[in-house]
């Protein structure tokens, strides 16, 4: 090709004449204002900008990783933006990678502090007992939001354990709180991490309703002459099978058990080592219990009311 003409392709006029070959179309070059990205743990968006070398040249921005999200600028022409975003970061610091207009572009996003959430679970008619050990064992309690756990309450400990949970490595952040055991009524609330929290919950028994000679399930108040009067009982019936926790006015707090029959039964309140009988004799209106405590040959009687 002539002088003259090479300067003709590169001034943008066309020949017509046979000889004259197409002139090649320059190649599109891009500089992008970043190549690495530092997210916060929190999560956020961060914007990377495109300078094309002509305003026809084409491109495109995909993500790498799958906790990387292009919202803008996926698909763009001449100079423009990209918009990326990424979630708050419950786990390990990690790193993921953006291909924009065919450059990589890293990202790096360190991870959330992570805080405990614990607690006593209680009967809300019970409470915690003189001693704060009057815990209920066996309630799942779980957590959603930023993160997520559970843990089952305790069911013994020589240091006033009973009822106990904790669950770790959440990150800060708003959560729904769930507190769950067969024959209870599901506890919920929310509650707000900025650092290791307490959080006591409470749930309630689900009784009959309407309350059946039959089923003892439910919260019973006592008084009489019983020594030990005024006195309280949560008690859970299954089949036959009666178990529950006592508080009285020596502030005493302990297991009871017993075996329902409807003639008459006893209830074996646990005093550590050793016991005391609460003989039951009679159920009346479904809602009332009489019966009497013997010390030494003496009967000290007690009527029970749910």
């Amino acid at each position: 090709m002539s002088r003259w003409m090479r300067y003709a392709c590169l001034a943008g006029f066309v020949l017509v004449a046979p000889a004259c070959r197409l002139c090649p179309e320059p190649s599109c070059t891009y500089v992008l204002s970043r190549t690495s990205v530092s997210m916060p743990p929190g999560g956020g968006s961060e914007t990377i900008s495109v300078t094309a070398s002509r305003s026809s040249c084409s491109w495109s921005a995909v993500s790498n990783s799958d906790w990387l999200t292009v919202t803008s600028g996926a698909k763009s022409t001449g100079t423009n933006a990209v918009t990326f975003t990424a979630p708050a970061n419950g786990g390990l610091a990690r790193t993921g990678a953006l291909f924009i207009a065919e450059q990589a572009v890293s990202v790096a996003q360190g991870a959330l502090p992570t805080y405990a959430l614990s607690g006593r679970v209680t009967d809300v008619f019970m409470g915690t007992g003189p001693r704060g050990d009057l815990g209920i064992p066996g309630v799942t309690v779980a957590v959603t939001g930023p993160g997520s756990g559970s843990a089952t309450t305790e069911s013994s400990g020589s240091s006033n354990t009973r009822g106990n949970y904790r669950i770790s490595a959440l990150p800060p952040g708003s959560y729904n709180v769930s507190a769950s055991k067969a024959e209870y009524a599901t506890a919920t609330g929310t509650v707000l991490i900025s650092g290791d929290t307490t959080l006591p919950l409470a749930v309630s028994l689900i009784a009959p309703s309407p309350p059946t000679p039959a089923d003892l399930t439910g919260y019973w108040s006592g008084t009489g002459d019983y020594f030990h009067a005024p006195f309280k009982l949560a008690l859970v019936q299954s089949g036959n099978t009666l178990r529950g926790d006592y508080l009285d006015s020596h502030d005493d707090t302990w297991d009871v058990s017993g075996i329902y029959a409807p003639t008459g039964f006893t209830l074996r309140v646990n005093f550590g080592d050793t016991a005391i009988m609460l003989e039951c004799y009679s159920i009346e209106n479904r809602r009332e219990i009489r019966g009497v405590q013997r010390v030494q040959g003496r009967a000290y009687n007690f009527t029970m009311t749910r």
